[in-house]
């Protein structure tokens, strides 16, 4: 649920608050290259080597780093491949380096990418290619699978190309759409020889380093993965794999891991592409050829494929006019149809009796959306791929039956390689849906893959090319098919919750993502930001609730306001969300936060948490700002045991886990509080609000000292200076406190303090008389702290004057 790292309660009692195109250019790609966001460091560019000046950096990839240059000498534009420099020293990578000059060098072939030569300059080893205009099979796949004349014309000319390599020997080994190119002009490159081998190399030599890089497993074959001799048909099987992708869109074998992939390569038959609309049963039946565990039951050569991949006769391509046969005999008519019949009924019946009989598949009850990644290395397109897991993430927490893990806890797995078992054993989960966003221009592309956590088989893949201006529609049938393939059983009213539009208005929903993301960042500025996008969305859309909802959160949380200020606008936006509707249980947190901590209404603030659970019983915020309500109103059973629940919902969430603590020092039960921020910290070591609840409790035990070290971590804030002023105060550094006092005197001349703060520190002191006028100060001020004085142990010494039972009364907290 958005939300950042609030400022620390004035009583000292942390508010816990949630955590937080480039145009198309020639190349002549290497290994997995990516572009770089370093081009401004990097040393090389400009330089001369030998006698090519290097203009622009293209991309790097595992060992090398690619340049366009110009040829002095020809004066002609080339591409530069060049060792990186953390391999110049590996005699290993130089010779596979030098490998692949000298490999695809070798090779002649229109349908070959050129070499001209590989040389070294001032101790820099480099390889000269040609340079092409056009796109990788792999570029060209994130727009959605290929028509089927332009796949088997790619795959036509990788063969001619790959048969004149092995007509001399050489076995590529890393056939994969990164490594093959089509030019502006319709001609196919192969690309990267890097890892290629001469037929007659030993076994041993077969295999560099398996699983080094997921996206080269994916295409190996299954001798290649086990270490055995690797020959052309090792090829063939990776042609197998490509055609797959470019047919489907999808990879037979990909899962989040290398050793799952591997297994499944091993082990695993691929789906039939028979059920991909377009697909010919010829087609289908020759991949699924090339993809045949055995070598020996594969194509056995390029040639041999060459020839298969044209149609036969009997099966043109869909669309291709194709002859009526005549002079066909009536009886052999007739014949065909009463069999084409009876076929159709045993199918039929065949079909009835097995969904009769078949054990319909259990639902899936949690997944955790994962951040998407950002593929189009554009950092202002950043917003895109977490703003729609977690708005996904959002739409899917409304189903009552399905349990959704919170950003808090998959914030951790963005860019990180996924093992899904892994994962989902981390965080109690299911399912995982990975994605990746590729935003050019106006068009956006979304992959997404939902994989069963148990055996870490893919249950669904799709890939959405859309215009930008359809991303609310796109939310809407991704929340649908998600949902579809949980095998989830929705009621009408919980399937129209899916199909809702919370806005029609594209320009809104890009800017609610927006605020969404930012409002994540744990900053003053980024919060700033977040509540500008909301309200930007607002104005493009005044109906539009969850943006509403969105503000409310940017000043109940973090608002970096006064409470006079931020509270009450919380209050409106909240207000409005609900207003416009009544369905969305975050507006309804946020108005249960704002009537218990500035309104001093318990009544209302218990209606609103209960009608958020109500609304989305797996919503864990709304369980522990819940638990928080029943912690400040005295309710300790109810409040833990509410702590435990969201914890149950998220298990490894630093924010809940936190909240779990400071619950418990609420309740007087400090042992268990100290165990449970020192288990919030192995978590997550610099996580603020653990830190509060653990110094909060080693100053209810008297361990002045422990808590003076814990408070001395955190921040800089007003609250961390009353409570260093507290703790010093109570070891007997009377002048230090003061000290701080006069801190919070000097601070409070340019910026917002708490005049809590104040109280904290006399109370420390044993003013009693000073801690209670400025107790009345902050009653006046209506300070959020003053909500917890029921239950916070540091103004224990405060208790037995009926001063403090009056003051209890007028907020509503009477004994």
């Amino acid at each position: 649920m958005p939300g950042t790292d609030g400022p620390a309660s004035d009583d000292g009692n942390e508010r816990i608050a949630p955590r937080s195109s480039r145009s198309q250019e020639p190349c002549a790609l290497a290994n997995d290259l990516t572009l770089s966001n370093t081009v401004a460091r990097d040393p090389f560019l400009h330089r001369q080597l030998s006698h090519y000046r290097l203009e622009e950096r293209l991309g790097v990839g595992g060992m090398g780093v690619l340049y366009r240059a110009t040829d002095l000498n020809l004066r002609r534009s080339v591409a530069i491949k060049l060792l990186a420099r953390h391999l110049a020293a590996d005699e290993a990578a130089q010779a596979r380096f030098v490998q692949e000059a000298r490999a695809a060098s070798a090779l002649d072939h229109p349908n070959i990418a050129t070499v001209y030569e590989i040389d070294e300059d001032g101790g820099e080893l480099f390889i000269a290619m040609a340079l092409y205009d056009g796109e990788t099979l792999q570029q060209r796949l994130a727009k959605g699978p290929l028509p089927i004349d332009e796949a088997l014309d790619n795959l036509r000319q990788v063969a001619r190309g790959l048969e004149a390599a092995h007509r001399a020997g050489i076995v590529h080994r890393d056939v994969k759409p990164a490594n093959v190119l089509r030019t502006s002009g319709g001609t196919v490159k192969i690309l990267d020889f890097g890892v290629a081998k001469l037929l007659g190399e030993s076994p041993g030599q077969a295999i560099t380093q398996v699983g080094q890089a997921l996206g080269t497993v994916l295409y190996m074959s299954p001798e290649q993965l086990k270490g055995q001799r690797v020959d052309a048909r090792s090829d063939l099987w990776s042609v197998g794999v490509l055609a797959y992708e470019l047919l489907a869109a999808v990879s037979p074998f990909q899962t989040d891991s290398s050793a799952a992939t591997s297994a499944r390569i091993i082990r695993d038959e691929p789906p039939s592409l028979r059920a991909v609309p377009g697909v010919p049963d010829w087609l289908a039946e020759l991949v699924s050829r090339l993809l045949r565990k055995d070598p020996a039951e594969r194509p056995q050569n390029a040639g041999e494929l060459l020839k298969r991949l044209d149609p036969p006769a009997s099966s043109p391509l869909p669309g291709t006019p194709q002859r009526r046969p005549e002079g066909l005999a009536v009886a052999k008519s007739k014949r065909w149809i009463l069999t084409v019949v009876g076929v159709a009924v045993c199918i039929a019946a065949a079909a009835f009796l097995y969904l009769r009989l078949r054990k319909p598949a259990e639902p899936i009850d949690s997944i955790a959306v994962l951040p998407f990644a950002n593929a189009s290395n554009d950092p202002d397109s950043e917003y895109l791929g977490e703003g729609l897991s977690e708005s996904l993430s959002n739409s899917l927490s409304q189903l009552p039956h399905l349990k959704v893990k919170s950003r808090d806890s998959v914030s951790r797995y963005k860019a990180q390689p996924i093992d899904a078992e892994k994962v989902g054993r981390e965080l109690g989960v299911r399912a995982i849906l990975t994605g990746r966003v590729l935003q050019r221009r106006d068009t956006i592309s979304v992959g997404v893959q939902l994989v069963e956590v148990s055996g870490g088989n893919l249950i669904w893949g799709e890939q959405y090319n859309r215009q930008l201006a359809d991303l609310v529609t796109l939310q809407r049938d991704l929340s649908r098919e998600i949902s579809q393939n949980l095998r989830l059983r929705l009621t009408s009213e919980e399937k129209q919750r899916l199909a809702k539009l919370n806005t029609d208005n594209p320009e809104a929903y890009q800017l609610y993502l927006k605020g969404l993301y930012y409002h994540h960042k744990v900053s003053q500025g980024a919060t700033l930001k977040a509540r500008e996008y909301f309200q930007q969305a607002i104005d493009k859309d005044p109906g539009y609730a969850l943006a509403y909802a969105g503000l409310a959160l940017t000043y109940v949380y973090a608002s970096g306001l006064p409470p006079h200020e931020a509270m009450p606008k919380a209050k409106a936006a909240a207000g409005k969300a609900l207003q416009l509707d009544d369905s969305l249980a975050a507006a309804h947190v946020s108005m249960g936060v704002v009537s218990y901590l500035w309104n001093w209404d318990v009544v209302a603030a218990e209606k609103h948490f209960q009608r958020a659970i109500a609304l989305s019983p797996a919503y864990s915020l709304a369980h522990h700002d819940y638990g928080g309500y029943l912690g400040a109103i005295g309710r300790h059973e109810e409040s833990v045991a509410e702590a435990k629940r969201a914890l149950e919902l998220d298990p490894v969430s630093p924010f809940l886990n936190a909240g779990l603590a400071l619950r418990l020092y609420w309740a007087r039960r400090f042992e268990e509080a100290i165990e449970q921020a020192r288990k919030t910290l192995e978590l997550e070591s610099s996580f603020v609000p653990a830190r509060w609840a653990l110094a909060h409790s080693y100053a209810a035990k008297g361990l002045y000292r422990e808590a003076l070290a814990e408070f001395e971590q955190v921040p800089s804030s007003p609250s961390r200076s009353a409570l260093l002023g507290y703790a010093n105060a109570r070891l007997g550094e009377r002048n230090l406190a003061l000290r701080f006092l006069e801190d919070l005197e000097a601070a409070s001349k340019r910026d917002y303090v708490p005049v809590l703060s104040f109280a904290v520190i006399h109370v420390g002191l044993g003013d009693n008389d000073e801690a209670f006028r400025w107790l009345e100060k902050s009653y006046q001020e209506r300070s959020l702290g003053i909500a917890f004085l029921k239950v916070a142990p540091i103004w224990d010494p405060l208790r037995s004057d009926p001063r403090f039972a009056d003051l209890l009364r007028r907020i509503g907290l009477s004994p």
